[in-house]
């Protein structure tokens, strides 16, 4: 469903709800990132976990302001990519959070054939994404990355060692799944706020469930490895 446009001192603003959905969860992801600042350690896990928030916040608002609002602007495709590539490094944040967040968990050997696998398939999406210049693959490589690797690995590690903020997690991945069927369904309330809008309104509740998890989340100690293994 096509939303019109609107003109806030004679600039023209397409897909304004679009836009200010798009801008919103933006800008909760990089509140979310000031708040895990202040409430977790410094370590490896949590970094990636904030550098997640980081960067799929600047992403966002990106795709919000130059995939929605002023795309009619963009006479070159490639300066679309920009906010492709930091969301794409975004989810491989938090899927790399998740793989540290089980290391205790994992023999070194398959610890390390998922940290290899996890840069390459970063670099498989983002050159056919580049490559074709369509978005289609960063949705693809976001999919993959949160149901595939965050929510099984999150769902490991909940079942060895029954921590209980991860079940924010997985509901995040949850809401994240209803986001996409919402998305390609295309499930629209009105024109004013069309299907896009309403998968952002799932990626809203995706972002604040994520960030109560993991501002809640534990390292796996040796001990309770040995424990549960």
């Amino acid at each position: 469903m096509e939303q019109p446009p609107i003109h806030l001192f004679d600039i023209k603003i397409q897909e304004p709800v679009t836009s200010l959905t798009d801008i919103i969860v933006g800008v909760a992801c990089l509140i979310a990132f000031q708040l895990l600042r202040s409430k977790t350690p410094e370590n490896r896990m949590f970094f990636y976990f904030r550098m997640f928030f980081l960067l799929t916040g600047i992403g966002t608002i990106l795709g919000g302001l130059l995939g929605h609002a002023f795309l009619y602007t963009i006479e070159n495709d490639w300066l679309k990519t920009p906010g492709w590539l930091i969301s794409m490094v975004g989810v491989t944040m938090i899927e790399r959070g998740c793989i540290e967040h089980s290391k205790n968990l994992l023999k070194p050997n398959l610890l390390r054939f998922f940290k290899v696998l996890n840069i390459v398939e970063l670099l498989v999406f983002m050159a056919l994404s580049f490559y074709y210049l369509d978005f289609f693959y960063v949705q693809v490589h976001s999919t993959y990355g949160l149901v595939v690797v965050v929510f099984a690995f999150e769902l490991y590690v909940y079942l060895k060692t029954k921590q209980r903020e991860i079940i924010y997690i997985l509901l995040a991945v949850l809401s994240m799944v209803i986001c996409a069927v919402v998305y390609s369904a295309k499930v629209a309330i009105h024109p004013f706020f069309n299907h896009a809008d309403l998968a952002h309104v799932f990626m809203l509740i995706s972002a604040i469930l994520c960030y109560k998890g993991i501002s809640r989340m534990q390292k796996i100690s040796y001990g309770q490895s040995q424990q549960t293994s």
